[in-house]
């Protein structure tokens, strides 16, 4: 099943987590090997690139992307 959602980052504890998200490495790597941008905010669709906040090996809260 196929769902849209709406990334809201107006708190300052998101958007951070978001800008950690597209200053990394594996985001220029992302949009490289794709060519679409990262959905950072908005409407977001199935296909898009999004941020993804979940546990490290570690279990330290790391923000990821996602396809």
């Amino acid at each position: 099943m196929f769902t849209r959602y709406f990334i809201d980052n107006s708190s300052a504890k998101l958007s951070q987590l978001v800008r950690e998200a597209m200053a990394s490495p594996i985001a220029s790597r992302f949009y490289q090997k794709i060519s679409r941008p990262i959905v950072e905010s908005g409407e977001v669709r199935p296909a898009d690139i999004v941020p993804v906040i979940a546990p490290s090996r570690s279990g330290k809260k790391t923000v990821f992307l996602s396809l």
